[in-house]
């Protein structure tokens, strides 16, 4: 009782010195959290990873492990330290370090297995934001959250993660208690508290069915219909195992980071080769070059490719005549070829 009603007095101070500050915007800061042993990662978080980089390419991108996360708490936060230390499972550390990192730094945060398929549309009213859930008792997550460096509802959610887990220092039996303790702990169910002692006016709930959409829906997620989805890949504090995940169809993502490291601009930007064919004056090639040449091109380029021949003079650039567009293309793409055919390599090796 003494720990709800100091809450909610704290939620109140907190609130109105909240008001009253101006609108702090969102740092372009990027954080995730994972082992420093990349070996036990499974797939999906290489992924992801590759595409928070790709669509967030002009954001600062901070990876944080274990080491990190303690440094950060122990020298930002030593009032903080001992609960945080202390607390009896690593996944309690885990979920902690988020609010941290965020209270520190600000900007997004995102579990491993969130893969953005754009630049998500977020609001920027100096609210805390994080995304709605279907989960039982649960009304926002710690999947994703993002705010302003100090905003003032990480206070507040240090308030109740330490409360509890110094109300109860010992874990409890394997099993559903466990679960349950730790949600109450520093998961979901420890923000919904958040939320009822006063958290509620200090932040903006994301729409669960664009940005954390369930199982099957996000089974059909598109770049057109969701800005994210949390593939959950079940992977809780691994330590130095081999995690794989749960069996997810991620094909149309693994295509989206395929896509993403094809040089589009060098080879498929039609407006930039009709500039340079018309220094070479001849307009018959000039009207040749079309998207579908291109296109082709591309085909024949990567077949060519695949089936070993010389990366560098293919046979496709040397056909055609003299003032035909393959020897313009020639001239246009030659610089771009030791791009083009890395892009191939790796896409060989995810295939």
């Amino acid at each position: 009782m003494k720990v709800a009603v100091f809450a909610v007095t704290l939620a109140a101070t907190l609130h109105a010195s909240f008001a009253l500050k101006t609108v702090a915007h969102l740092p372009k800061i990027v954080h995730q959290l994972a082992p420093a042993n990349q070996a036990v990662w499974p797939e999906a978080w290489f992924l992801c990873q590759e595409r928070w980089k790709n669509v967030y390419s002009d954001w600062k991108y901070m990876l944080w492990n274990d080491e990190d996360v303690d440094n950060l708490v122990k020298t930002k936060y030593p009032d903080q330290y001992s609960w945080f230390k202390s607390a009896p499972m690593k996944i309690l550390r885990i979920d902690a370090a988020r609010a941290f990192i965020l209270d520190a730094y600000g900007g997004i945060y995102a579990d491993m297995d969130f893969f953005p398929y754009r630049k998500l549309d977020l609001p920027d009213d100096g609210k805390a934001m994080l995304v709605e859930s279907d989960g039982l008792y649960e009304v926002v997550q710690n999947s994703f959250m993002a705010s302003a460096q100090g905003h003032p509802f990480w206070k507040l959610c240090f308030k109740m993660m330490s409360s509890y887990i110094q109300e109860h220092p010992t874990k409890p039996a394997e099993g559903m208690e466990t679960a349950h303790y730790v949600l109450n702990a520093t998961g979901p169910w420890m923000l919904g508290r958040a939320l009822k002692a006063g958290g509620a006016s200090m932040i903006e709930p994301l729409d669960k069915h664009r940005f954390n959409p369930a199982h099957d829906e996000a089974e059909r997620c598109t770049v057109n219909t969701c800005f994210m989805r949390h593939i959950s890949t079940g992977c809780w504090g691994v330590n130095n195992v081999k995690c794989p995940g749960w069996s997810r169809d991620l094909s149309k993502e693994k295509q989206l980071v395929l896509d993403a490291r094809k040089p589009k601009t060098a080879l498929v930007n039609k407006e930039a080769h009709l500039s340079k064919a018309e220094s070479e004056d001849d307009e018959d090639a000039q009207s040749m070059i079309t998207d579908a040449f291109v296109d082709e091109f591309v085909k024949k380029l990567e077949a060519e490719t695949h089936a070993g021949k010389d990366k560098h003079r293919l046979s496709l650039l040397e056909t055609g005549s003299s003032n035909g567009p393959a020897r313009i293309f020639q001239h246009l793409v030659g610089p771009h070829l030791a791009i083009w055919t890395r892009y191939l390599e790796a896409a060989e090796s995810l295939r």
